[in-house]
């Protein structure tokens, strides 16, 4: 295993916690920047009942702000509800990346604000992934364990 996952996997769960929210941030960087580029849709169309859904394109902003400010997060775990079911049944589709990045965030708030079982290491693997093929994916979570490090 490598020396930085290790690291990670040696934290205490308010650090991982503190790591994640790092990674969350890293991958709402990632996402803001294909929303930008037009690298993620505007819409889509569901196909079970054949509705056109607008895709709302903040909803991973809209939701890092609730998981930081531990306010009331009912109304972003219902706005997720129909992406990820499209995501799913490939009614919306994403480039790899954006798609990791949107699960990265989505996972992130499913653990800490839904209290859903979700791995540790897939809410960091999704969102490294989501910096693209060859891009430095050690530099940012050791950057986040050191910065756990330093507070303490």
């Amino acid at each position: 295993m490598n020396e930085i996952a290790e690291k990670f996997f040696a934290l205490s769960e308010e650090d991982k916690k503190k790591v994640h929210i790092s990674m969350a941030d890293l991958a709402l960087r990632s996402w803001k920047a294909f929303v930008e580029n037009g690298d993620v849709p505007q819409s889509y169309r569901e196909s079970v009942v054949g509705t056109h859904q607008e895709f709302d394109v903040v909803l991973p902003d809209r939701a890092l702000e609730v998981l930081k400010a531990g306010s009331n997060a009912a109304q972003v775990l219902i706005d997720y509800q129909e992406p990820i079911c499209a995501m799913q049944d490939e009614d919306l589709v994403l480039g790899d990346d954006a798609e990791m990045a949107y699960y990265a965030i989505y996972n992130t708030i499913m653990k800490y604000v839904a209290g859903k079982q979700v791995d540790d290491w897939l809410i960091v693997n999704q969102a490294l992934s989501s910096l693209g093929d060859g891009a430095d994916i050690f530099t940012p979570l050791r950057q986040a364990i050191d910065h756990c490090e330093k507070l303490k």
